[in-house]
């Protein structure tokens, strides 16, 4: 059997597929855009209606580390102004 400690594990590049708080951090980056986009429903996407434009919302998010950058990739994805404030 071969086992190693998570707590361990460096915290480099390298390393970051074993490391769990990094994928727990990614995760958790991605739900809060999901979920702000669930509670502000169609403002977050911005649309294109009969009575004018409605521009997209715009997404500030404070932090650079792993939740962080995938909050932004994924707001830029589902078609916000992303600004990461790190």
């Amino acid at each position: 059997m071969t086992a190693f400690g998570m707590d361990c594990v460096p915290r480099i590049s390298r390393a970051q597929v074993f490391d769990a708080l990094s994928s727990m951090s990614n995760i958790s980056g991605y739900r809060a855009v999901v979920e702000a986009s669930n509670h502000f429903g169609r403002f977050f996407t911005g649309q294109i209606t009969a009575a004018g434009k409605v521009p997209p919302a715009k997404v500030l998010v404070i932090g650079g580390g792993v939740a962080g950058l995938a909050a932004v990739g994924q707001a830029r994805n589902m078609g916000q102004l992303c600004e990461p404030l790190m």
